[in-house]
């Protein structure tokens, strides 16, 4: 008799994603991984994205970090434009950095390097959250995970999802011009979008509109995806703080040895390296941990939403048995 299968309404993409490959090893359906056959409470995604740093460091934070140092690179030379422009705004007794510049240029200058940063972080990030979302699909599927694996899969989308991690940036930042309410409303609304595009091999519109369709299923539905999305983020920015304060203490130890004088540029640009590092250093963390609940939290919507768990466990008997 032929196995039953779960038909939804977004067919076309669901057989796209986490399609099991041949040579999966035989998975074993009742475990409690970090990827489980069934919806996922809130402690089972925040604790499965940790399992999934601890399982699969290469392909996390691995990646991670190379994707950290390329924002390190990027950020550094803007950071030092913008601490030198904010010493020649705040500081009295200029001796190394600016203080010639006109106040309201200087301000300009700050604001719009600023920006720039924000840009590449939030970028970086989304490309952090997109190799994550392979790791979630492999181990779903109980594939075998490495970076190799994940950046193979990831790479030919690599353009389609730095611009999604624009889309979602810019989206976020007019969001946030509206307090609370547009900031509550992104931090829902584009949770899983990068998820869906990674593992549905959709465009970045198409994984919105998909992102939507998942979140937007009822009130309390969003608010739970909200609720996690928050409460990964402020995990996360533990984990940052923690691994990074050392970093950002000895960035103002150094700016501070000229004092009272405004520090020259090399104490700023060594003061910005060391505080990059800093992030750098948390961000091979936290930023894959993020990713990973994100991932999580797409699978989760797909189990509830759409059946997937069932679908997901029919696949993984097929492979299982050899079928694929």
């Amino acid at each position: 008799m032929s196995e039953p299968t779960v038909t939804t309404q977004t067919a076309a993409p669901s057989a796209r994603a986490f399609s099991p490959g041949p040579g999966s090893p035989p998975p074993e359906l009742s475990r409690s991984g970090p990827v489980p056959t069934r919806p996922l409470a809130l402690g089972e995604i925040l604790d499965g994205a940790i399992s999934l740093l601890r399982l699969y460091p290469g392909a996390t934070m691995g990646l991670a970090a190379i994707v950290m140092a390329v924002q390190l690179v990027l950020t550094l030379p803007v950071q030092y434009f913008t601490q030198d422009l904010t010493f020649s705004l705040f500081d009295p007794v200029p001796s190394g950095g600016g203080g010639e510049l006109d106040p309201l240029l200087a301000l300009l200058g700050v604001v719009l390097s600023s920006a720039i940063i924000g840009i590449i972080t939030g970028t970086c990030a989304g490309v952090v959250v997109g190799l994550a979302a392979s790791v979630v699909g492999g181990a779903a599927l109980s594939r075998p995970v490495t970076a190799s694996t994940v950046w193979a899969e990831v790479r030919p989308r690599l353009w389609a999802l730095i611009g999604l991690s624009l889309l979602i940036g810019l989206a976020t930042a007019v969001g946030s011009l509206i307090p609370l309410v547009g900031e509550w409303f992104t931090a829902g609304a584009f949770a899983i979008a990068i998820p869906a595009m990674i593992l549905e091999r959709i465009g970045p519109f198409q994984a919105i509109q998909r992102g939507w369709h998942l979140t937007f299923t009822g009130f309390l539905a969003y608010l739970r995806i909200v609720w996690i999305r928050l409460l990964a983020t402020l995990v996360a920015f533990v984990l940052q703080l923690l691994v990074g304060l050392p970093f950002i203490l000895v960035g103002q130890v150094i700016l501070s040895l000229n004092a009272p004088h405004s520090p020259g540029p090399g104490q700023i640009l060594l003061s910005v390296f060391v505080t990059g590092l800093g992030t750098m250093a948390g961000g091979i963390v936290a930023t894959p941990f993020v990713g990973c609940v994100q991932g999580l939290l797409y699978t989760d919507r797909r189990m509830r939403a759409e059946g997937f768990d069932i679908d997901l466990g029919q696949r993984l008997r097929r492979s299982a048995r050899g079928v694929v």
